[in-house]
């Protein structure tokens, strides 16, 4: 299979985030890389339980939108924490994602992961205005929250480093 630039990939498309400015996404690589912030691996642990109280603050607007039968409003958030939960994977790997990634090759290497991380990332990319992604997109998170407390010891001896 080719690897696809994940630019081109919905989850990274600017026009689903252009009414949501706060849900720019990959914001720390985007810092890094021009120069004007630190490596996102310095303090990666601490940012990635931001993203995870992030993620658990909006799962109610996203289902209070599926309720409603509006999955249209619910996309931009849906890719948002798609975003989210993929740069957290990366973190979890002591990875930085870049337009250069060449993502789902990657995932098939990494160390730290999830059962079927790429089949379902495609499951939510291809329809995120569908509750089924929603519902994909919260177990993905749970586990890899599993994840995260796991490496809880060895990412504290990593940032001493």
């Amino acid at each position: 299979m080719q690897p696809r630039n994940f630019l081109n990939e919905p989850l990274f498309a600017p026009e689903h985030f252009t009414e949501h400015y706060a849900l720019v996404p990959f914001q720390e690589e985007r810092a890094y890389l021009a120069g004007v912030g630190p490596s996102p691996l310095q303090q990666h642990r601490e940012v990635m339980l931001r993203k995870a109280q992030k993620w658990h603050d909006a799962e109610d607007l996203i289902s209070s939108f599926f309720a409603k039968r509006q999955g249209n409003k619910a996309k931009p958030y849906v890719l948002y924490h798609m975003s989210e939960w993929l740069q957290m994977l990366y973190w979890c790997n002591q990875e930085l994602l870049s337009a250069n990634s060449a993502w789902q090759q990657q995932l098939a290497s990494f160390s730290v992961t999830v059962m079927n991380a790429e089949e379902r990332m495609a499951v939510v990319l291809a329809q995120p205005h569908h509750y089924i992604a929603f519902v994909v997109l919260r177990e993905l998170f749970l586990e890899l929250e599993k994840k995260i407390a796991l490496l809880k010891g060895k990412h504290a001896s990593l940032r001493r480093q």
